[in-house]
């Protein structure tokens, strides 16, 4: 007697949902001995992938099927559809492969076919009769008959699995429109390689990045606090845990500070002052001259990650932050090179 119904689907679920062998009864049968459920099985099986089904350019696929062939992905499409191959161990028509020969047998099962993983579009199209002379597509779901079919985009087989093969259907005349991957296949010794060169790269970058931070860091410890006091431009050196602000008065008056670079440093100086923290009464304007600057453009404004974009006028060697423009919650702005990170700080905006 054969396995019935049930402990075949048992047998499946158990693989393929639960990645384990079945050495029990399924739940639902009548059969007596141990049942056992899916969860209960202890021996692992999971499906091996041998290298070869490995698809390696994978990502290099498009998202929508290509106009031409590429080294990767090789189109059938209406104007040079496949043409299909009769199963000769399957009677009535009903299986088809895609055999690199049309007709013969012998010849080797082409599989591979993208499917709609990739995108929507690569769902595969059956036509009854070449499209580029007049075939007739054949529906997944049927023309009502039930003459359905199924497609093994991996092996390559076309199987009508409806009571009934399609009205008219051939040995000859069934093709594929279609694309099939033809990449490179297999985990590759040189893709590992370069990928570990690559990351070694980024290590070793971010290595420099955290030296380069610890040396700044250095310089900047051993410097006072200093704020800029607006109006009269002088710096004044306070305790970091009582800054001293000299301008509480937001009039709507303009300060202006000369910018230059103190390449010693790494760091952009206003007024001579090594990057200082500008406090500025909400209301008030302040003139940042970058005249003198080796790429006056760079020096931009940021609010966190984003560029300013209101409140904030560029013009040719000058940067002019208006505060009484900029939203009412932003309290804190950056000054700083819009290509290098760290040549700036604070713009506190005070209430």
């Amino acid at each position: 007697m054969a396995a019935s119904i049930e402990q075949k689907v048992d047998f499946l679920l158990k693989k393929l949902g639960y990645t384990a062998t079945k050495t029990g009864i399924a739940e639902d049968s009548s059969l007596s001995g141990t049942l056992k459920a899916p969860f209960a099985e202890a021996i692992a099986s999971p499906l091996v992938v041998p290298n070869t089904s490995i698809w390696q350019e994978s990502e290099s696929i498009p998202a929508t099927p290509p106009a031409t062939d590429s080294s990767v992905v090789e189109g059938y499409r209406t104007a040079n559809a496949f043409q299909m191959t009769a199963d000769s161990t399957v009677s009535g028509d009903r299986t088809f492969l895609a055999r690199a020969a049309a007709g013969n047998n012998s010849s080797a099962l082409l599989g591979d076919w993208v499917d709609t993983q990739f995108g929507s579009d690569y769902i595969i199209n059956v036509y009854k009769g070449d499209p580029n002379a007049g075939g007739v597509k054949l529906s997944a779901s049927g023309s009502g008959s039930n003459d359905t079919w199924f497609f093994d985009y991996s092996a390559g087989v076309l199987n009508f699995n409806g009571d009934s093969v399609p009205s008219g259907v051939t040995e000859s005349n069934i093709y594929l429109v279609g694309y099939r991957y033809v990449g490179a296949k297999g985990v590759s010794q040189a893709s590992v390689t370069n990928h570990l060169t690559a990351l070694q790269s980024d290590i070793n970058l971010i290595t420099e990045k955290i030296i380069s931070i610890d040396e700044r860091c250095d310089v900047v410890d051993g410097l006072p606090t200093l704020i800029l006091a607006l109006e009269d431009n002088t710096p004044t050196t306070a305790a970091t845990s009582d800054p001293i602000f000299t301008d509480d008065i937001a009039d709507g008056s303009t300060t202006t500070f000369t910018v230059t670079l103190d390449t010693e440093r790494g760091v952009y100086s206003l007024d001579d002052v090594p990057q200082p923290t500008v406090q500025v009464p909400r209301g008030d304007i302040v003139v940042f001259d970058v005249s003198g600057l080796p790429i006056p453009s760079h020096f931009r404004i940021y609010d966190g990650d984003t560029e300013l974009s209101v409140g904030v006028q560029y013009a040719a060697g000058s940067v002019t932050l208006s505060t009484a423009s900029i939203p009412v919650n932003t309290s804190r702005l950056n000054y700083r090179n819009s290509l290098t990170a760290g040549l700036g700080w604070l713009i506190e905006v005070v209430n």
